[in-house]
């Protein structure tokens, strides 16, 4: 029985350890998805949007929707706006990315822009899945502020 004991002892510290692991990703999953607006909802559990400055009068935005299972539809849609000094105006339509049966929708899409403005990127997300829309109205959320020198 002696020798059972730093063989049990071990096996529950690395119980702990997966288990606080756990709870850790699981804290920080859902302040992330707070960020995004996402409270409570059935199906979606991770909305992202993202900017990124290339370097060469060109920005690329990144945008990616997830469910906690396969879906019918799951979509995101990136919309690039401009602040103009006053207010924000978006600089195009927006770029859409449905997928069906699935659970992930994720869009990266390169846009030129003029230098000398803040630029921004919209996110919008929302499952679809036995008729049920989550959530509704979809998600809507803004990066912060990028200046494009």
């Amino acid at each position: 029985m002696q020798r059972r004991a730093p063989l049990v002892a071990l096996v529950l510290a690395g119980v702990l350890a997966v288990c606080t692991q756990a709870a850790a990703i699981s804290e920080q999953l859902r302040a992330e998805t707070e960020d995004a607006g996402i409270l409570t909802t059935k199906y979606l559990v991770d909305a992202v949007c993202r900017i990124y400055d290339n370097g060469d009068g060109t920005i690329t935005l990144y945008g990616k929707s997830v469910s906690n299972q396969v879906v019918d539809r799951i979509w995101v849609k990136v919309t690039l706006q401009k602040w103009t000094g006053s207010s924000w105006v978006d600089v195009n339509s927006g770029y859409r990315l449905d997928r069906y049966n699935t659970w992930i929708a994720e869009i990266f899409k390169e846009q030129p822009i003029q230098r000398g403005y803040y630029y921004r990127c919209k996110g919008e997300h929302q499952v679809i899945h036995d008729g049920y829309y989550d959530p509704n109205p979809p998600v809507v959320h803004y990066t912060d502020a990028l200046w494009i020198q």
